[in-house]
Order: structure tokens, then C-alpha cells, then sequence
């Protein structure tokens, strides 16, 4: 019985310190991706800043440079550019 215990407690404690802080990264990070608009200046997840050009509901067109438009998955978009608030080590 004691091992039994123990066994659900150590599944909660997973869940409590591994699942919940991804699931909330993911949710923030879906509402990032939902709420960009264009005329952004953005970071994509491969360090790559831009302003982005163009929006569909899967991809980004994101100018790179003047007169560079290169096209991205909108999940790739990590962060807006300056945005101080996003840290990758939250927990």
C-alpha cells in the first residue's frame, strides 16, 4: 500500500513541476503566435529579426532586410523584438 502511495505521489509531482509549466509556455506561446500582427518587428525561433510583412494562418512573411521577405511557419515566430517579458528559463 505505502508503494502505492508513494507511486501517486511521485506522479503528481511530476505532473506539478514538468507538465503544468510546459503546458503554460505552450498556451502563452500560442496566444504570442494568435496575437502578431502586421508591421511587428519579431525574432524567430533561429534568431532571426524582421518586421513582419505578410500574415496567413499558417505562415509569416517576415523582411529580413530591405527588399529580403523570407517565408516562416507562424509557429516559428519565438518572440516580438524588445519584448523584455519572454524569458526562455521561466518555469
Amino acid at each position: 500500500m505505502a508503494a502505492l502511495v508513494l507511486l501517486v505521489l511521485s506522479f503528481g509531482l511530476f505532473w506539478a513541476l514538468v507538465v503544468v509549466p510546459q503546458q503554460r509556455r505552450l498556451r502563452r506561446h500560442q496566444e504570442l503566435v494568435a496575437s502578431i500582427e502586421v508591421g511587428e518587428q519579431v525574432v524567430t525561433s533561429a534568431g532571426i529579426h524582421g518586421t513582419v510583412n505578410d500574415l496567413t494562418d499558417d505562415t509569416a512573411l517576415i523582411e529580413v532586410a530591405p527588399g529580403i521577405v523570407m517565408r516562416f511557419a507562424r509557429g516559428a515566430i519565438a518572440h516580438r523584438a524588445g519584448d523584455s517579458s519572454s524569458s526562455e528559463g521561466e518555469a
